[in-house]
């Protein structure tokens, strides 16, 4: 019974467990904002600078991205940046191109292997509402810019979000369930000083 004492040992998120974690002590920052009689809603940038800040984001000449190391806010050419993910996804050693969309006929797997864990009562029906996406998104690659690399045209790190998408709720059941079987030890890497 993929190592459950019972059914119910799995309630399916409402949400990410890290963003919930964020959305409690974000109310507990204004719930004391509050009390000292400050306003919660005010902004810390200035007319001008979240005008700016729009301009900016509805240029679609550029692309705005986090870097890949470092915390840094990269600012590149669109044209550049989609030439980057263009040169990934070209490489034929790495992907290959699909004629079609298999992403109904996985669903229709996955459907079927939902249906039938719940019909020999390795889940309950909760739970398999919970694996079962309706409508699942296709999952989208972008990239962070590596310009600890290259500053003038920095290689892309490649990313898949799979937020949405058909496995996406398998993946967060699964991590459930292995977590209890993970040996963790106290282990860190180390930079070398040069």
């Amino acid at each position: 019974m993929f190592g459950l004492h019972n059914k119910s040992d799995f309630v399916p998120p409402t949400q990410d467990p890290v963003v919930e974690t964020f959305c409690k002590l974000v109310k507990a920052d204004l719930a004391k904002l509050k009390q000292k009689g400050k306003r919660s809603s005010r902004s810390n940038l200035t007319y001008a600078e979240r005008k700016e800040i729009g301009i900016l984001k509805s240029n679609k000449s550029i692309t705005i991205k986090a870097a890949d190391k470092g915390g840094a806010l990269v600012v590149m050419d669109t044209a550049q940046y989609l030439d980057e993910i263009r040169s990934q996804l070209s490489d034929t050693e790495v992907y290959e191109r699909l004629q079609v969309n298999p992403t109904q006929r996985f669903k229709s797997e996955l459907d079927t292997i939902i249906e039938e864990a719940l019909n020999s009562g390795l889940i309950d029906a909760k739970l398999a509402k919970y694996l079962t996406v309706e409508h699942p998104v296709v999952p989208v690659q972008y990239t962070l810019p590596k310009i600890h690399k290259d500053l003038q045209r920095p290689p892309g790190r490649p990313i898949v979000s799979g937020r949405g998408s058909l496995c996406n709720k398998v993946a967060i059941f699964l991590d459930h369930l292995l977590r209890k079987f993970a040996v963790t030890t106290p282990s860190y890497v180390k930079d070398t000083s040069i």
